[in-house]
């Protein structure tokens, strides 16, 4: 296959490998969605992020693990965001140990809340015929990791830096 002949659709991951889920449903679901899938003996999650879709598998947004987190733990990453406050400094993480009790305490009762609430904006997305050096430059400017890929309006997959270099890679010519 030469570079010109790199299309998309040939390196994509397809949805239903990667982790996507329904706007409305719950951080539990969302939780649970990523978690089923899982790399090595240690069960580490192989993404960071979940696809949220509506009910014509539209594109709404994405919800990655810091939106999760955010989502469940509101009260203690607005405490986190702040940024002007008399003490703020590099010791102030140390003071996690105060937050404890309160976080998990919390967390568990923010599981029912949507998706929909918490999910962050898609910032591009990608044709299926999209040839693999133009989604390389897409990413390299875009500064963007992994892509959602489109096709007639409904997300069928994603492409990953990584499957982007592993294609770009093999074709490279050693002298």
């Amino acid at each position: 296959m030469t570079a010109e002949k790199l299309l998309l659709k040939d390196y994509m991951i397809p949805l239903d490998d990667f982790p996507h889920i329904h706007e409305e449903k719950s951080l539990k679901d969302a939780i649970e969605a990523v978690g089923a899938f899982t790399a090595g003996e240690r069960g580490l999650l192989r993404y960071t992020s979940l696809l949220v879709v509506n009910d014509g598998f539209q594109l709404t947004g994405q919800l990655s693990l810091r939106d999760i987190v955010k989502g469940i733990a509101s009260d203690i990453t607005e405490i986190v965001e702040m940024k002007n406050f008399q003490g703020a400094n590099m010791d102030f993480p140390n003071l996690a140990f105060l937050l404890e009790d309160k976080f998990f305490k919390q967390c568990g009762l923010q599981y029912n809340k949507q998706v929909k609430t918490c999910m962050s904006k898609v910032g591009s997305t990608i044709s299926l015929d999209t040839p693999v050096l133009k989604v390389m430059m897409i990413m390299l400017a875009h500064e963007e990791c992994v892509l959602p890929v489109v096709d007639n309006g409904a997300v069928v997959g994603v492409i990953r830096f990584a499957e982007i270099f592993t294609a770009i890679n093999g074709q490279c010519v050693l002298d």
